[in-house]
């Protein structure tokens, strides 16, 4: 997907110094910048933690100065005025990690965006040579500010829409006030934010793992059930019917669907019918994982679950299980 980078602007907020280091000048887009920055923002838009919100509090600045962009805010003044917003927050509370701010203006499919992106700072290390006398001595240096490179998912950043101000976001928690809370959205953009599609999975199968131990005894044939039952409705172009993918796991048990149904919606998943991306279907419903109590481990495609030609689960008498590979031509070492 093409993307247009326009303008774009680099802020140093470390509380440690004691006050922001603000730029006067936006970054030199050069070709190496320029392909950091697209990189970026790349990864942010394919990041499945990312969620989406709209602004909810009228008292917030950010709203104002996204309009203001829209109707002549001059880019350098707006980032500025984010900077400080941003920084006010972090002295207010130390755990905040330390970054560098990029700010810029960029255009994906033809939409505008704001883009905040935070930089954590990472640990590092770099050599050192030191010469005296004629003698050489290499060292290695820890490095407190290394930024994120280009492959890596950042932990916080924002983009927002300049049409219609719907933000993208991804956010850590931090403790605030002394309690572990979401700062980026609750006090800084001041929006509601919609679960991720990585929240999504989780939940499902967290639920899933809930109420299998509540009335099945933790029976691994409810999760390995639930996995192909997903992986099967996720074809299904309007979406996972969670009601379908109930009923195919807790087969006549009216109780433990109803039971879940509330456990996902209490959670704050209220679709009926829940999309989620074909590549993340795939990584985590599209292969189940069994591990033994004799220490054996089996991968396979959830499809084959209940599939007797390729593998089949015998119940012995005596209270264990065997599990029999079927079909099977040729084996390697992996």
């Amino acid at each position: 997907m093409s993307i247009l980078i326009k303008q774009a602007v680099l802020h140093i907020l470390d509380p440690n110094v004691g006050m922001p280091i603000l730029s006067q000048k936006e970054l030199d887009l050069s070709d190496e910048v320029y392909f950091f920055l697209e990189k970026l923002i790349t990864k942010f838009f394919e990041d499945e933690n990312a969620k989406t919100a709209e602004f909810t509090r009228t008292d917030q600045r950010l709203p104002e100065i996204c309009r203001g962009l829209t109707h002549g805010l001059d880019f350098m003044a707006g980032s500025i005025e984010i900077a400080n917003l941003l920084f006010t927050i972090m002295q207010a509370n130390p755990s905040i990690v330390p970054a560098d701010l990029v700010c810029m203006l960029f255009s994906r499919a033809d939409q505008l965006y704001l883009g905040i992106f935070k930089l954590n700072y990472r640990t590092g290390y770099i050599h050192n040579v030191i010469s005296d006398a004629g003698v050489s001595a290499n060292s290695l240096i820890k490095q407190q500010t290394v930024l994120p490179s280009e492959t890596q998912r950042l932990e916080e950043a924002a983009a927002i829409r300049l049409d219609d101000f719907q933000i993208r976001l991804v956010e850590k928690e931090y403790e605030i006030n002394g309690t572990k809370d979401y700062y980026l959205s609750k006090l800084f953009l001041g929006c509601n934010g919609q679960l991720s599609n990585n929240q999504k999975a989780r939940l499902l199968e967290k639920a899933t793992k809930k109420i299998s131990k509540k009335y099945y005894d933790d029976d691994f044939e409810k999760l390995a059930r639930f996995r192909q039952a997903v992986a099967a409705e996720a074809e299904n172009a309007a979406g996972i019917q969670m009601e379908q993918v109930v009923r195919e796991v807790f087969r006549d048990d009216p109780p433990a669907q109803r039971e879940y149904l509330e456990e996902v919606k209490k959670a704050g998943l209220v679709e009926t019918r829940v999309k989620l991306p074909e590549k993340l279907i795939a990584k985590r419903f599209g292969t189940q994982k069994i591990l033994t109590d004799t220490g054996v481990e089996i991968n396979f495609p959830s499809d084959y679950f209940n599939n007797q030609e390729k593998l089949e689960f015998i119940n012995n008498s005596d209270g264990t299980i065997s599990i029999v590979i079927k079909n099977v031509s040729k084996i390697s070492n992996k």
